[in-house]
């Protein structure tokens, strides 16, 4: 006994192309939302700001026996007060080219830090931890 359906060719022919143009769909999806090396976030090059253990804008203040391994440095302002009790192991640098070398450096770093994409976190198997993925 056969059946003779005559749209059965056609459902079978749309099935198929359904099937294709759905699997295409999710391949573009998964090609999308993957992230590339461009999405990476990048380490932020500090440039002079580097040497810095402490750089402000207008004043540096010490109120304790602070002890500052890298420069200390100010611009535009120029005023580093409180060392001693404080120690600095390293050159002041109040108000002069190199602060604000430095402190260029350091709107360079920033600029380029905001605009990268934050890293997204990834879930493993329990959803209260977390890896970070860089």
């Amino acid at each position: 006994m056969t059946l003779d359906i005559p749209e059965a060719p056609l459902r079978r022919t749309l099935s198929v192309w359904i099937a294709a143009v759905t699997a295409l769909v999710m391949a573009a999806a998964v090609l999308v939302l993957t992230p590339t090396r461009a999405h990476a976030v990048t380490a932020v090059p500090l440039g002079t700001a580097a040497s810095f253990g402490v750089l402000a804008g207008s004043t540096v203040t010490n109120t304790g026996p602070s002890v500052i391994q890298g420069n200390v440095g100010v611009s535009p302002g120029s005023a580093i007060v409180g060392f001693p009790p404080g120690q600095v192991l390293a050159p002041g640098h109040p108000g002069d080219a190199t602060a604000l070398d430095a402190q260029n450096d350091l709107t360079i770093a920033y600029n380029q830090a905001a605009g990268q994409i934050p890293p997204t976190a990834t879930y493993l198997d329990d959803p209260t931890s977390s890896v970070v993925i860089r």
